[in-house]
């Protein structure tokens, strides 16, 4: 499971477009979804909500986003409280009759056709994400599959907060939430090392050929060799970002982390030098998905500041999947 700070939340929260809402006592909150979220201090749990925490935006029927949380502003405003009109009854929970006369019907039953309005004041909260936005576009997960993690789930609510496991549905979005999360093979010189060498014993040697093994971890390193050549084929035989063309040297890289055979299409690779790839999979190196630039990260300059700027070496019909590009261009803005 991915794991989050612990003091960073994660939650899910509804936003219902005004034709879908059932509940009519308060007015629309006139969310926009792909930046920022609205409530008030009549919501449950608005004083829990806080900035890098974590949503899972939805509706009714489907998992509209996910967003990381940049700022929670306030400003005190007026909301329009509508209750049942009938005498002794203090429901506000109130839904249309679309079809059918009385118009409305409150929690307790009672019919009727304008329901009592009262004007509160009110500390408005505004969750503001825009550019920490991701959409989601698939249909695999939906609200339903998020029910058994939450914490205390009560269908009324709209904003709830989610056991962290829940991350574990949305392998996708994790990825770019917090980098890649797949593992990196190790290198020759990798592994963990510990008491491998006495302190004050000096070198021994273990008179055992090691060099076969060395040298299935280079070709695991390199990529699966279908893969790799199939990059070679529609790239050519030079690194796409340094431009070295040391054969020996250069590595099939996924853009989306390999999941599965159909991740192994040459459209969703690289042919990088090996330290490139290092790079490429730490996010410390992407690529702008429409003018195909090359951009670094702080962390690797100034020693790389020799590719920051450049463009990605492609053939014209040749380019890598710009939609997958993308997504790791989101990722690498997010650091």
């Amino acid at each position: 499971m991915q794991q989050i700070n612990n003091e960073r939340k994660l939650w899910v929260l509804k936003s219902i477009e005004d034709k879908d809402r059932s509940n009519l006592a308060i007015g629309s909150y006139k969310d926009k979804v792909d930046e920022s979220y609205n409530y008030d201090n009549y919501v449950p749990n608005h004083k829990q909500i806080k900035p890098n925490d974590l949503i899972v935006i939805i509706d009714k029927k489907k998992i509209i986003g996910f967003a990381k949380i940049r700022n929670i502003s306030t400003t005190l405003d007026v909301k329009t409280m509508r209750s049942c009109p009938e005498s002794g009854c203090t429901k506000s929970t109130i839904s249309a009759r679309k079809k059918l006369k009385p118009a409305y019907k409150c929690s307790n039953g009672h019919l009727f056709d304008i329901p009592k309005e009262i004007d509160k004041e009110i500390t408005k909260y505004t969750a503001e994400y825009k550019g920490n936005y991701i959409p989601y576009n698939s249909v695999n997960i939906t609200p339903l599959d998020l029910i058994p993690y939450y914490y205390k789930l009560n269908r009324q609510l709209s904003m709830q907060s989610l056991n962290q496991a829940a991350l574990d549905l949305f392998p996708e979005i994790t990825s770019i939430l917090f980098g890649r999360t797949d593992t990196l093979l190790l290198s020759p010189e990798e592994g963990n090392d510990e008491n491998e060498y006495p302190e004050d014993g000096g070198y021994n040697s273990n008179n055992e050929d090691e060099r076969q093994s060395v040298s299935r971890q280079i070709k695991a390193r390199r990529g699966q060799k279908k893969f790799r050549d199939s990059l070679i084929e529609r790239y050519g035989k030079i690194c796409m970002v340094t431009g070295c063309t040391i054969l020996d040297i250069l590595e099939a890289a996924h853009i989306k982390p390999y999941k599965g055979v159909k991740d192994n299409h040459a459209a969703n690779g690289l042919l990088l030098r090996s330290d490139i790839h290092t790079l490429f999979d730490l996010n410390l190196l992407a690529i702008e998905p429409k003018t195909l630039i090359i951009y670094v990260h702080d962390r690797a300059l100034p020693e790389y500041e020799y590719i920051q700027g450049k463009k990605l070496l492609v053939k014209k019909d040749k380019s890598p999947s710009n939609k997958e590009l993308g997504v790791r261009w989101t990722s690498f803005k997010w650091q």
